[in-house]
């Protein structure tokens, strides 16, 4: 039998094949007998049904040899491994077969679930079987028709947030590997990460890995593994791509969160030439309220919690605002609400921001700004953003006026502003305006279209 196998692979002149008809025809002697008469007789089905030499026989001979040669299967896991072979040689289709015997070839020989020029995923301190995973058999209960008037519901998850419900992992049929134990080390041009300490089930069809629990560092971003990193629970991915997403888990960081935080988890190995620029792993808190640590005792901050590659921000699922109260020896300064604020070492910033500056009784508000605040030195810098608020003007409530400055500076320690206007060669005015003194024509464009009175006077004559 050996012999014919080795024939038959040699006569398709390919060296690859060849190799593995050679290597067949070695270790052939030592494979115990019952081992021998289960190839002969999948060997003898798979051309009853009209497999084909390449890629069929080909791929089905490779892994063979590999999981001998290469993986030094013991008995228990290459008895295993014929088992499955032999009930999708019985149940799929010749195509669904070959996915089979070619992605367990690939495992073999590269322990690894994924093995291309542009992404590897790597199976590391594992502990792995094969096995045929079918649905499960539901035979009715018809001894009771009936459901007793007082029978409990269980109510306890009805309530719960929809990141506390329970994940439905998908369901996984046919021939699978299931990793008691294992780290997935997803390796690309641009990265080396690790799903570490978990396990799962491995879809030898459809390439799908569903797993539950483990550890995910941010050492992609430059972090220190032990300082950042995030807990896993129940989790699904296309092993062919080097990406992933976590719904439920939380998240570590010593030094800027006082305990784990649940959040979302999403990685993506895309080009960035330094771990500093990477974007990627993210994260962001399903609450808003997350308690940020490193700010100074003047500063109150509550929204959530978001980091992309080694980058702070206050993102959270639901995209809630953030609110940022700086506080001064004996009142308020200042207040920001925002969509997205970052963190860097001694900065805060924000592309828009709603910011209420405090005096006393006056306050100084604007809808939408640019800001930047050095909390380390207490000076904060405003500027024009690019969103259609960005001509709105600023307004004092206690003096009743408005301004347009397109850039405020503010040394916190000092009682005065600093207000700008950007202009070219020539001087650019401030404009001040207020109830009883504007441009008219800023009262005119109130009038809108089609109206023969004006609204607002209609509105002051009722008020």
């Amino acid at each position: 039998f050996a012999d014919s196998v080795r024939v038959m692979l040699n006569n398709t002149k390919s060296q690859e094949v060849m190799a593995i008809g050679d290597a067949f025809g070695t270790l052939w002697a030592g494979l115990g007998p019952d081992q021998q008469l289960t190839i002969k007789r999948q060997a003898k089905l798979m051309k009853k049904k009209g497999y084909k030499l390449r890629p069929h026989f080909t791929n089905y001979y490779g892994a063979i040899v590999a999981a001998i040669n290469t993986e030094k299967a013991d008995a228990g896991k290459y008895s295993e491994f014929l088992s499955v072979v032999d009930r999708v040689i019985a149940k799929e289709n010749s195509n669904l077969a070959n996915v089979v015997l070619q992605q367990s070839r690939a495992f073999f020989e590269n322990h690894a679930l994924t093995f291309q020029k542009s992404f590897r995923l790597h199976a590391t301190k594992d502990n792995y079987s094969f096995v045929y995973l079918e649905p499960k058999v539901v035979i009715p209960d018809t001894t009771l028709n009936y459901a007793p008037a007082d029978t409990p519901v269980d109510t306890t998850t009805a309530f719960l947030p929809a990141w506390q419900q329970p994940i439905a992992q998908p369901e996984i049929f046919g021939a699978a590997s299931n990793f008691s134990a294992v780290s997935l080390v997803l390796v690309t041009p641009y990265d080396s990460a690790a799903i570490k300490n978990t396990k799962g089930t491995y879809s030898l069809t459809s390439k799908l890995f569903a797993g539950e629990g483990g550890n995910f560092d941010w050492s992609p971003a430059g972090l220190s593994p032990g300082s950042v990193n995030y807990e896993l629970k129940q989790y699904h991915f296309n092993a062919t791509k080097p990406s992933f997403k976590a719904d439920q888990g939380k998240l570590l960081y010593l030094g800027k969160l006082p305990g784990r935080v649940p959040g979302q988890l999403v990685f993506n190995s895309i080009n960035h030439k330094t771990k500093k620029a990477a974007i990627y792993p993210r994260f962001r808190s399903y609450e808003n309220n997350v308690n940020l640590l490193g700010l100074g005792e003047r500063i109150k901050y509550q929204g959530g919690f978001g980091l992309e590659g080694a980058n702070i921000n206050s993102a959270s699922v639901n995209n809630d605002l953030a609110t940022l109260e700086v506080m001064g020896e004996a009142d308020k300064r200042f207040r920001a609400q925002s969509l997205s604020f970052s963190f860097r070492d001694s900065v805060i910033l924000a592309n828009s921001a709603r910011v209420v500056i405090y005096q006393g009784n006056d306050s100084l508000t604007h809808p939408s700004m640019q800001m930047r605040y050095d909390f380390a030195k207490e000076k904060m810098t405003l500027s024009k953003d690019t969103s259609p608020l960005r001509k709105a003007p600023f307004s004092s409530s206690f003096f009743g006026v408005d301004l347009n400055p397109d850039v405020v500076r503010w040394d916190l320690k000092s009682d005065s502003l600093s207000l700008t206007v950007n202009g070219s060669a020539s001087v650019a005015p401030l404009v001040i305006e207020s109830n009883d003194f504007y441009h008219p024509e800023d009262y005119d464009q109130l009038r809108g279209q089609g109206f023969s009175f004006h609204p607002l006077a209609v509105v002051v004559q009722y008020a």
